[in-house]
């Protein structure tokens, strides 16, 4: 603990000190900031991260909403290492426990002492680049790297490097997904390799879904120079561009769509490797400062090639890669055994309530049906009659959807509500997919965070229904807001598991984008979902449903859940282990403790 009558000292230089003492002033003057771990400690490397953790001395437990932004202020300062900061109100107690064992005041709100800079002339760290350009000049990609000098050096032997200047040196390229005129939307065809654009690129993954187009042989043979090849790296070189996925081994031969770029890195590089830095939040920052266009963010070679990178040893790229591998793994488990679940419960709705499976096999004579309850089948009639949708099971009602669920009846108005709120927007939204939450200060928000949500509720985008953003919300946090570009979908009569399953299927899906308007910007509107034909089972039905379908959902949460922590601690280890404040063997045994 720091003693009350010594000033404290901070094993960082004077001209870094104030760098990010007035960072902090200018983006977090009422807060206080500790410093803490290697730095203070004294066990640090040259080039070891500064830590800092900001607290709320007036109250604790409120949550500091704006740390992105001032980690993006680090990222762009002078700075020639790394500094990792975080909310003392969202850190464990032990956590806690432990900054509060040594740690040095660098803001205060009282007046109370401040830390003390302790230069080092051992220290090795140059806040120069090369052509006397500092670090943020050399972020930005400015410098030639033929006058360049040596980067400043890492632990692990690492360097910083821009990935143009890696591919000049050592080999690799860049390569732009064909334009319309060359590769047309009527070259697709049904069958084929999946074609690779935008919306194809999910963070450090590539998704496929049913809308992908695919092209065969023919296009292949003919545009050889767009077949992805495992350890390429692609990137959607319009809107999202803060996203990136490498490609794996099954996805050898996929064809780069239009709306992508492919990177391909020198083999003294593990792809892997450069791929985790990409995913780094500092990094998708980077790209979305830096990214060409006004009115829609866009890449192009010559940005792709301004990226800044840490290069250690391949040795210890590898590493790292295996480590963080091994998280991404459990991850893509998760993920599987999620579309398990989903598929099982699609297939039990489509049985029982689109081709009516279990009321056919009464009427041809069977006695029972595998998955139904034999009560729910004694129950279900042995006959269909005409409705304006087709046969259906008799006894069974067609209704319209606003009857049976409640479509945004809890928008916030002026006043309602105040402090931090977990905002849902339709980006992060994909096919049944929740891909960030952002939290922030409600007044502070978008204007169109004004959807309150529950438990059991579908969200579904009302702009561009072809691409299928719609939601399953489960056990949201009281201050959990989507945007009202979202319709809000709330179960009165219809159990929620049967509502989503309901909305979701495509014949629903067609059913929105043949009402959608507009051309450039289709969307549906509220009265859409509302007047939709609705298939309504007898209430035995809809219990059954609701009861074998429902623990799997739960579980899928519960997947989605742990899925997120362990991105989450994926995510906070990479730096450490670049930083070597964590060392590869240190982060294997956390690793085998949290599995």
């Amino acid at each position: 603990m720091n003693s009350d009558t010594a000033r404290p000292a901070l094993h960082l230089p004077a001209r870094y000190l104030a760098i990010v003492q007035d960072i902090l002033r200018r983006y977090l003057p009422h807060a206080e900031v500790w410093a803490y771990g290697s730095r203070v400690n004294g066990d640090h490397y040259d080039a070891s991260d500064l830590d800092l953790v900001v607290r709320q001395p007036d109250d604790l437990s409120r949550r500091q909403p704006d740390l992105d932004e001032v980690a993006g202020a680090f990222s762009d300062s002078d700075l020639p290492i790394l500094v990792q900061i975080v909310d003392w109100a969202r850190i464990p107690a032990a956590f806690r426990e432990e900054i509060e064992a040594e740690y040095v005041v660098l803001q205060s709100t009282d007046g109370g002492p401040i830390a003390l800079p302790r230069e080092e002339a051992d220290a090795g760290v140059n806040s120069d680049g090369a052509d006397g350009l500092p670090s943020s000049a050399w972020e930005s990609g400015q410098g030639s790297s033929a006058s360049r000098a040596e980067v400043p050096k890492q632990s692990l032997g690492t360097k910083k490097i821009h990935v143009g200047d890696l591919l000049n040196e050592t080999g690799g390229d860049i390569q732009t997904g064909p334009f319309g005129t060359k590769l047309k939307a009527a070259q697709y065809t049904p069958d084929g390799v999946p074609v690779i654009s935008v919306g194809e690129v999910g963070y450090g993954r590539l998704r496929t879904h049913p809308k992908t187009p695919r092209v065969n042989e023919t296009i292949t043979r003919s545009m050889p120079e767009y077949l992805l090849e495992p350890g390429d790296i692609v990137f959607g070189r319009k809107g999202a561009v803060d996203r990136s996925a490498l490609v794996l081994e099954d996805q050898r031969g996929w064809f780069l769509g239009s709306d992508g770029i492919r990177l391909r890195l020198p083999s003294s590089c593990d792809a892997g490797f450069i791929s985790y830095q990409l995913q780094a939040h500092t990094h998708r920052e980077w790209m979305i400062r830096h990214a060409a266009g006004t009115t829609m963010a866009s890449l192009n070679e010559s940005i792709i090639r301004r990226i800044p990178i840490l290069l250690p040893s391949l040795s210890a790229q590898r590493a790292i890669a295996g480590v963080l591998g091994a998280l991404d793994d459990k991850i893509e488990q998760n993920r599987r055994t999620a579309q398990a679940l989903e598929r099982l419960a699609r297939a039990i709705f489509r049985a029982w309530f689109v081709d009516f499976e279990p009321v056919k096999a009464k009427a041809a004579g069977a006695t029972s049906f595998p998955s139904m309850p034999q009560p729910v089948f004694d129950a279900l009639p042995p006959r269909f009659v005409d409705s304006e949708i087709g046969p259906v099971p008799e006894g069974w009602d067609l209704g319209m959807l606003a009857d049976y669920c409640k479509i945004n009846d809890r928008t916030i108005r002026k006043g309602e509500i105040s402090g931090e709120i977990e905002y849902i927007d339709i980006a992060s939204v994909t096919v049944g997919r929740l891909d960030c939450i952002q939290r922030l200060v409600f007044d502070e928000a978008p204007s169109r965070a004004r959807r309150r949500v529950r438990h059991g509720d579908t969200i579904w985008s009302c702009v561009r229904p072809n691409r299928r953003s719609f939601l399953f919300i489960h056990s949201p946090m009281d201050n959990c807001i989507v945007s009202t570009g979202f319709a809000v979908l709330s179960p009165i009569n219809f159990g929620p598991s049967y509502l989503y399953q309901l909305v979701t299927r495509p014949e629903f899906v067609e059913y929105l984008i043949g009402n959608a308007d507009g051309s450039a910007y289709p969307a549906v509107r509220p009265e859409h979902f509302a007047t939709a034909r609705a298939l309504v089972p007898t209430p035995n039905a809809l219990e059954a449903f609701e009861s074998f379908t429902m623990p799997g959902r739960d579980l899928i949460a519960s997947l989605e859940r742990e899925s997120r922590k362990l991105s989450e601690f994926r995510d906070y280890l990479l730096p450490k282990l670049l930083s070597g404040t964590v060392r590869i063997n240190d982060a294997e045994r956390l690793l085998e403790a949290a599995q």
